[in-house]
């Protein structure tokens, strides 16, 4: 029974060998099935996500995805691509704030009673016809999930290639993108 198993074991490395690029995108596969990543928090379906300041687009989900198909068209052996992102958090504008503290004694011995006061007011700039805040940076939304449906999704090594490209361009963890074939 010991020859049997050792003969099995093998075989089985020299179908291995034969296919080492099959057994390395289907080790792969089974990595990314084995291990899901979870993520927690609120998710966002706004199918339009932009801000805007002083007429300059600081963020938009839809030209992110466009921008994403179109680079994503270039890659070798795709053809019509689509693709959806999800956000986890929306885009935080940070205003430039003025805090101003103040120190109140009442009373004196041991009856003395003192309290602090803070005050924050949000800085406020003369824009002519219109007052404006000062913003001091913008915090960018986080990715919570991908979906790209591409015609040449259905090769292995494309779908990789795709992984790839999404993951380095959202920062999502590889399990949190699917990619399917149009």
């Amino acid at each position: 029974m010991n020859s049997n198993l050792k003969d099995g074991f093998k075989a089985a490395l020299k179908i291995i060998e034969k296919n080492k690029m099959t057994a390395v995108l289907l080790m792969i596969g089974v990595l990314l099935l084995i291990l899901p990543e979870f993520t927690n928090g609120e998710r966002q379906n706004d199918a339009e996500v932009s801000v805007q300041d002083d007429g300059l687009t600081v963020f938009s989900l839809e030209e992110t995805e466009k921008k994403l198909e179109d680079t994503l068209a270039e890659i070798s052996g795709i053809g019509e691509v689509r693709v959806m992102l999800t956000l986890k958090t929306g885009v935080e504008k940070i205003l430039a704030q003025d805090e101003s503290s103040s120190l109140q004694e009442s009373g004196t011995g041991e009856t003395a009673e003192r309290r602090e006061e803070k005050e924050t007011s949000v800085v406020i700039v003369d824009g002519g016809e219109e007052d404006k805040a000062i913003t001091v940076k913008y915090i960018y939304p986080e990715y919570m999930g991908a979906i790209v449906v591409a015609q040449g999704a259905s090769s292995a090594t494309v779908k990789l290639e795709i992984i790839q490209a999404v993951a380095s361009v959202t920062g999502l963890p590889i399990g949190n993108i699917t990619v399917l074939t149009m």
